[in-house]
Formats: structure tokens, sequence, C-alpha cells
């Protein structure tokens, strides 16, 4: 993704995933970033059809790993996966426990820092339509899910 790549020349944020036991990994902005923002809008429509269970592939070379979430009620279980059966296990240390909510909260402040990023590094890009109805739709769905959430 073309914004990614601006991002990351400007050097104005870090990516940074921690899962299954490492913290954190070895990821970055150009490419890593990418690969989690064009799953994004498929994350957040898994969640918000309440599938049983989805994947976020971490394709990129060095990472080659599938977060594989199964729902426990409001709470996901966690786990890593090599990207290529019989691979190496770069990060299947333990399957964590998150909860639906926070898991909505953290790709909603994901989406605003690059937002954010972008308004900074590139703005002409925002003007884009494909941008723009990206970002419409992802910010839509996660209105929907946080609507439907308890509040504490």
């Amino acid at each position: 993704m073309a914004a990614c790549e601006l991002i990351a020349d400007a050097n104005v944020a870090d990516f940074r995933l921690a899962c299954c036991g490492e913290h954190p990994w070895p990821v970055d902005v150009r490419t890593d970033f990418s690969v989690f923002l064009e799953q994004l809008q498929g994350l957040l429509q898994a969640l918000l059809d309440g599938s049983p269970s989805f994947q976020l592939r971490m394709y990129e070379q060095g990472i080659e790993t599938v977060l594989a979430f199964t729902r426990a009620e409001s709470m996901l279980r966690v786990r890593c996966e090599p990207l290529i059966a019989g691979g190496e296990n770069r990060f299947g240390g333990r399957d964590e426990m998150l909860g639906v909510k926070e898991l909505v909260l953290a790709l909603d402040g994901a989406l605003a820092a690059f937002f954010k990023c972008c308004e900074r590094v590139c703005p002409q890009l925002l003007t884009l339509r494909a941008l723009k109805d990206w970002r419409k739709l992802v910010e839509h769905q996660v209105v929907q899910l946080l609507s439907v959430m308890p509040r504490p």
C-alpha cells in the first residue's frame, strides 16, 4: 500500500504487534502494516457476523504466521500458527485470550493512527475515492461493533 510506504519513509509511525507470548513481533510499517490493513475490513466483518473463527494472515517474509481467532462468547482465543504447513512456528509460544471489545478498540486505534499519519505525510491520498470509500466502510464497521457492546 502506497500510504504505508510514505509513512515508513517519513518515519512518523511504528507498527507494533504482540501475541502468543512473543512481545513484540519484528514487524514494520512498510510491509507488515500494509498486510494488516488489507485484511482489516474482513476482520471487522467476521466480528460483525459473529463468525466462530477467522484469521489474520501475516504473510510477509520473516513473519509468515497466521493468527487464528476462535470465539468463546465475549472473548477470542488467539493461536499463532505457521503460514506454511510444516513450517516453523515462529510465534506459537502459547494461546492467548482477548476480549472482543479489546480487539475492536485496538483495531480502531490502528485505523485512527493510520489516517492521522496519512493526513500528516500524504493528505492527497485521503482524497482518493477508493481510500475514502474504504475509510467510510471500516469506520462504519467499528461504530456498529462498538454500538452492540456493553459499556462499562
